[in-house]
């Protein structure tokens, strides 16, 4: 489905099990969500004699800037590594082999392979909301520069070279961000935002999209990013049924387009 914005995932801690939550797009809702104000951190208790209050503003401020330091060595850094467990996956007999790529490593080819694969997928489901599609605001989020890229390849035919863009599969962009909650209680923290997962028509339901995710997960956590984010939909029935099921996600009561019901 479209992954767009304004929906996070809790990922507490690397050696914790990752809970996942999802945001639902009203077709007729598709305005931005407001900054709410910044909240403390929590309250630790010590064996030590407590140091000196730090004032709730300053540890705003220090909260604020040691999670945009973090993007901001995020987003200038080489593109993670595939963990070895997810570079080769096999799919109807055959080898898929997935790549991980900043937006200064992408083609112009292969940019143009996504941007099919989303159009294919997504236009009608764009233009069912009030949104509506747009090739150009599309082309623009795809070249946007802090987007990253994990990339699904089929083995090439003879003669063709590895990463051809008519092998292309499966992919995912996502790009590191600061998260917020709608409700006002959630921390200011690192995330890394998910804005489309898509998948070939011809091998869906083979668990590549749940492979990409599982990648993300991997990658993110080894980054020293905690939290995902995602959003989908109303009426995706498709990718609802994924995220709340084989991928394990569930509805975040956080973001703002969730306290709106489905007309």
């Amino acid at each position: 489905g479209d992954l767009g914005a304004h929906a996070f995932v809790s990922m507490p801690a690397l050696h914790r099990p990752t809970a996942r939550s999802l945001a639902l797009l009203n077709p007729a809702v598709s305005r931005k969500l407001h900054i709410p104000a910044l909240h403390r951190g929590s309250n630790l208790r010590h064996t030590r004699a407590p140091a000196a209050p730090v004032p709730a503003l300053q540890m705003q401020d220090q909260a604020i800037t040691s999670q945009s330091d973090l993007i901001v060595q995020l987003r200038t850094a080489p593109c993670e590594e595939i963990p070895e467990w997810a570079r080769v996956l096999k799919v109807k007999e055959n080898e898929v082999v997935v790549f991980a790529k900043t937006q200064e490593e992408m083609t112009h080819q292969l940019k143009e392979a996504v941007f099919n694969v989303t159009k294919t997928n997504m236009k009608a489901m764009y233009e069912a909301s009030s949104w509506g599609w747009s090739d150009h605001n599309k082309w623009l989020s795809i070249n946007n520069t802090a987007l990253r890229f994990i990339l699904c390849f089929r083995e090439p035919s003879e003669g063709r070279p590895q990463q051809h863009p008519d092998d292309l599969v499966g992919f995912l962009t996502y790009k590191y961000e600061l998260y917020y909650s709608d409700a006002g209680d959630g921390p200011l923290e690192a995330s890394a935002f998910v804005y489309e997962a898509q998948v070939v028509e011809s091998v869906q339901g083979l668990g590549i999209g749940r492979q990409i995710m599982a990648v993300l997960d991997d990658v993110a956590a080894k980054a020293g990013v905690f939290r995902l984010g995602l959003c989908v939909f109303r009426f995706n029935g498709p990718a609802l049924a994924f995220y709340e099921g084989p991928a394990g996600y569930s509805i975040n009561w956080d973001v703002a387009y969730n306290w709106k019901p489905a007309e």
